[in-house]
């Protein structure tokens, strides 16, 4: 891990190539689906990136309001804006679609109702072209549905130097959630969706970054972050990632099971694969916990239970793989307590004290 001395100004610097030197093509992937408030500023944004050599793929996943003719009005202004109309698939079908027919060099990737700095694009290129990276990462700010600046820092947000990692360095980093995954906070070659590791987002599931970031960088030998803050990552109310959403645990439980099941063909160094390991376990058991005190609100009792099996069993078979002495006390009760299929009893008692406390299950 190579720490540099932070270097601002020359990020957040005006000075662009000459226009008589040919720059390597971006693509820019944006799924859009009924975002007709917030898509002008976005597209806006895009277009005024001071690095101009883009295409901006706009996928329209079935929109049911004004989104899709606001991307065609600017695919009628601007050439270098593409519109390709689907059938509503979802979120990760919509960047597929952008990754099947991107041309560009490099990769990266907008949420149509987010606002990228006009030197988003710049600063994600510049960083890997000046250290030598395949693939770059960047800061980013939070506002709300209306436009307001949220204060929310995470410490994974909050670097304030240029560092350099090696391929390993970097998987390790994004599997323990030290290193975001949002797509959008990444720039990458294009050859890193389409190596060994072919990397497509799994369509019909939440949290589908998680399964798909680290696959691309598996696909790279060198990352570096930047400590610039050049993109704002809206939250709105009523999104997917908004409250309390089966969704999110279903998407959990597809996540630990993917990477649980390839942790060991990433060909990392055996204490971080097991740290990986016991990290994505330890979600796994509570994803399992969190269905049974669904099951006792009587939201989804039944196919909550059925789920919540399906869980125990995949826990029992990923169990001889994980050094349960890493977990902590908690997690470790926890894990015995649903190998002697006590846990139903224990969510209950959990669900019940919740509700005592007026706390949502």
């Amino acid at each position: 891990m190579e720490h540099v001395t932070p270097s601002v100004e020359s990020l957040n610097s005006t000075q662009h190539a000459p226009s008589s030197v040919p720059r390597d093509l971006v693509s820019v992937i944006v799924p859009v689906y009924n975002v007709e408030r917030y898509l002008p500023a976005c597209l806006d944004a895009l277009i005024g990136q001071t690095y101009q050599t883009l295409e901006i793929m706009l996928i329209d996943d079935g929109s049911t309001d004004g989104s899709a003719a606001i991307c065609d009005v600017y695919a009628a202004r601007d050439e270098r804006v593409h519109v390709i109309h689907q059938t509503n698939r979802g979120q990760s079908a919509a960047r597929n679609a952008g990754l099947d027919r991107a041309q560009g060099e490099y990769i990266c990737f907008v949420d149509a109702d987010d606002i990228p700095n006009r030197k988003y694009v710049e600063t994600l290129v510049r960083g890997m072209e000046d250290h030598d990276a395949d693939m770059a990462t960047i800061r980013f700010s939070h506002i709300d549905q209306n436009g307001r600046p949220i204060e929310r820092h995470a410490p994974h947000n909050r670097y304030d130097t240029i560092v350099t990692l090696n391929r390993e360095q970097a998987l390790v980093l994004i599997l323990t959630n030290r290193l975001e995954s949002f797509p959008w906070s990444y720039a990458a070659k294009s050859t890193l969706y389409n190596g060994p590791y072919h990397v497509r987002f799994p369509e019909g599931q939440v949290m589908e970054d998680a399964a798909t970031t680290y696959r691309a960088m598996a696909n790279g030998s060198r990352l570096v972050y930047l400590p610039v803050s050049v993109y704002q990552y809206r939250i709105r109310a009523g999104s997917t990632m908004d409250g309390n959403n089966p969704a999110i645990t279903q998407g959990s439980i597809l996540n630990c099971t993917r990477i649980l099941k390839t942790v060991d063909d990433l060909g990392l160094p055996e204490n971080d694969a097991m740290d990986i390991r016991c990290r994505y376990f330890e979600i796994l058991i509570a994803c399992h916990y969190t269905l049974l005190r669904d099951r006792s609100s009587y939201r989804h009792n039944d196919d909550s239970a059925t789920q919540a099996r399906y869980v125990n069993s995949l826990a029992q078979s990923f169990a001889t793989h994980i050094d349960v002495s890493r977990l902590p006390l908690g997690t470790r009760l926890r894990w015995q307590l649903m190998r002697w299929k006590l846990s139903p009893i224990v969510a209950f008692i959990e669900h019940m004290t919740r509700r005592q406390a007026g706390i949502m299950a």
